[in-house]
């Protein structure tokens, strides 16, 4: 399977598969991967706020 590198939504799907499976420095690295990433579709917008979010929260564990 392959996916798109340039889609913010990957990165961050991985990022909380990542999460679910407790690998919180990879869910970090694929969030701060997706921020650098343009914005493509409307909902990467809400997707930036929700990644931006989920990395402060995790920087306050």
């Amino acid at each position: 399977m392959s996916i798109d590198p340039r889609i913010i939504r990957n990165f961050h799907e991985l990022a909380l598969l990542c999460l679910d499976t407790a690998w919180k420095q990879e869910a970090v690295s694929f969030l701060m991967s997706g921020l650098e990433k343009p914005v493509l579709f409307p909902s990467d917008r809400r997707r930036i706020v929700e990644m931006r979010t989920l990395l402060k929260k995790l920087e306050n564990e």
